[in-house]
């Protein structure tokens, strides 16, 4: 086993650098934000409102506007987001950085990023990248140490000066120089489990990073959130692509997880939904439209979903995805409870999505129901395009 072999060889901490290619910095004014309500607001510049959770929008010729931070749907910040990178650090959360990688403690990994540096526990890391070549390991369900020809599971204990402090499976401790190691996969470590209170994040800062935290305040530069681990971080608004509210005044039914799903094909086959993507895979499209957000099913198709009784709105835009180039021919239906919301007539392919907004004050349980109609299941590629809840 190589382990054995490198033990002693001279120590050293792993780096890597690199460099990620953007376009110029986005300006105060470049901004486009979409609100909760359904407003779409261009060339906004930002700066701090009266109060930490609020925002202020500004726009040439118009008074400003002060709005709290949950009624933020996603800001675009117009930002070319750049080529992809191979990410340097994954969190444990999905999560991933690019950047130079030191450890400053014997639990710590520091990442040095384009757009600034912090600092993780390695119980918030599921993956480090060391060597510029070498991919980021998938996730493991025990420590493992990538070294060039080998692979060597275990229990990482930590890194101090130099060396990573690995307890193979099989063998004793050992002190492994750093510079001998590609990488590391971390499996998944016992972490506070308590809902945190605050408005959720979800970060793009282009070419694959992506980062996510608890909002703090916003500044005319700074975007200031509380990361997993209690550590707040300042994040330069020019170095953001976009980011997206995840809990605030809307929720995307794809960021919930369904309290059951009932697939019912016509005569056989299996088409699971889809997250975010048509039921093909695809990214949703209807009518030459495209979504970003949504649910992309096969008839017969049922997904319920556990509400709290404090959303007052269903809403959607529905049609059978452009994937299916005109077929197809579906219904679709929304219960509250048990008790019928809306169904529409028959939708088919290369029609025009319908909007959807359905009444949910005080509803548990939502479900969302697609039917055949014209010609059984062939072709029934349906789309809840957008799908989303909003709370009173």
């Amino acid at each position: 086993m190589e382990i054995a072999k490198i033990s002693s060889q001279i120590g050293g901490t792993a780096l890597l650098v690199g460099t990620v290619l953007f376009a110029s910095p986005a300006r105060a004014g470049d901004a486009t934000v979409v609100l909760a309500d359904g407003r779409t607001l261009e060339q906004v510049g930002l700066r701090a409102g009266p109060k930490p959770e609020q925002v202020v929008l500004e726009r040439s010729g118009e008074a400003p506007l002060t709005v709290a931070a949950q009624e933020l749907l996603t800001i675009d910040f117009g930002k070319v987001p750049g080529r992809p990178v191979p990410p340097t650090v994954r969190l444990a959360n999905g999560d991933q950085v690019f950047g130079k990688v030191s450890f400053p403690a014997a639990r710590q990994v520091k990442v040095a990023a384009g757009w600034g540096s912090f600092t993780a526990p390695l119980a918030w890391c599921s993956a480090i990248r060391l060597t510029e070549k070498t991919p980021l390991p998938a996730p493991v369900t025990k420590d493992t140490v990538i070294l060039k020809t080998d692979r060597v599971e275990g229990e990482i204990q930590g890194v101090t000066t130099g060396k990573l402090n690995f307890e193979p499976t099989q063998g004793k401790p050992i002190a492994l120089d750093l510079n001998v190691v590609q990488a590391l996969a971390l499996a998944p470590r016992e972490r506070p489990t308590e809902a945190r209170p605050g408005l959720l994040l979800a970060i793009d800062l282009g070419g694959g990073e992506r980062l996510t935290g608890r909002w703090v305040k916003i500044d005319t530069d700074v975007l200031t959130i509380r990361l997993d681990w209690d550590k707040t971080l300042d994040i330069p608004l020019a170095s953001i692509a976009s980011l997206e509210v995840k809990n605030g005044k809307v929720v995307y039914l794809s960021d919930m997880k369904p309290a059951e799903v009932k697939e019912t094909p016509y005569l056989d086959g299996s088409f699971p939904f889809r997250a975010d993507h048509s039921v093909s895979g695809t990214p949703i499209r209807l009518a030459g439209r495209g979504f970003r957000r949504g649910l992309g099913v096969h008839s017969k198709s049922e997904l319920t979903y556990t509400l709290d009784g404090g959303y007052a709105e269903f809403r959607a835009s529905i049609g059978v995805d452009d994937a299916v180039a005109g077929q197809g021919s579906v219904v679709f239906r929304v219960f509250g409870d048990d008790k019928l919301l809306f169904e529409s007539p028959v939708v088919r392919g290369g029609d025009i999505p319908a909007e959807v907004k359905v009444p949910t004050k005080g509803v548990l349980l939502l479900r969302l129901e697609v039917d055949y109609a014209d010609n059984g299941d062939v072709a029934d590629h349906a789309d809840w395009a957008d799908a989303r809840v909003v709370r009173q």
